[in-house]
């Protein structure tokens, strides 16, 4: 799998097939591991949701992919979301799933996910003391899927835990859960 270094930082991606736009598998798809996450690098420090953005940015520049469309699943919807409204040349079509934004809902409309907030009561708690498997652990069982982090490959279950940090980052990043 090829990495660049973009803003300083190694970024693990792949690129599948050969020709076309980049949007379904029989043309090319671009998928990566943001800073901190995966095979990513890991800088030391906190990271903040303004260098994801701009690592997501550089990322196209640096393949010469834009326009693209992009896709974006939970925190990367947060993601895309800020790159689209900061650069939106660089998209043709944006899609994004589920982004953690409920700050951005009425108070009426938040109260209707008491006790479903991302990430969920205690996870931060967990990570904060140390305890990185448990947290994530809760977080995978509580977001994801219950009862069933011991049936995951241990190779999932590791990665989980080192990006459990990225939990925390997000967490205390006073702009990754407001909108620009």
């Amino acid at each position: 799998m090829p990495s660049t270094t973009i803003n300083g930082i190694r970024l693990h991606w792949s690129l599948t097939g050969e020709s076309g736009e980049p949007l379904a598998h029989s043309l090319r798809v671009v998928t990566y591991d943001r800073r901190g996450h995966s095979r990513s690098e890991r800088p030391p420090g906190p990271e903040s949701v303004v260098d994801d953005v701009s690592d997501l940015a550089a990322l196209i520049h640096h393949l010469g992919l834009g326009p693209t469309h992009i896709l974006g699943n939970s925190f990367g919807a947060v993601i895309a979301l800020r790159l689209a409204a900061s650069q939106p040349r660089l998209f043709r079509s944006l899609l994004i799933h589920e982004p953690p934004l409920i700050g951005l809902l009425d108070k009426r409309a938040r109260e209707q996910f008491k006790g479903a907030e991302i990430p969920p009561p205690g996870v931060i708690d967990l990570l904060e003391k140390g305890q990185m498997e448990a947290g994530a652990r809760l977080f995978y069982e509580t977001v994801v899927r219950a009862g069933c982090w011991d049936e995951r490959p241990a190779e999932m279950r590791e990665r989980w835990i080192f990006n459990a940090t990225t939990f925390l980052d997000e967490e205390r990043d006073p702009a990754a859960r407001r909108w620009i």
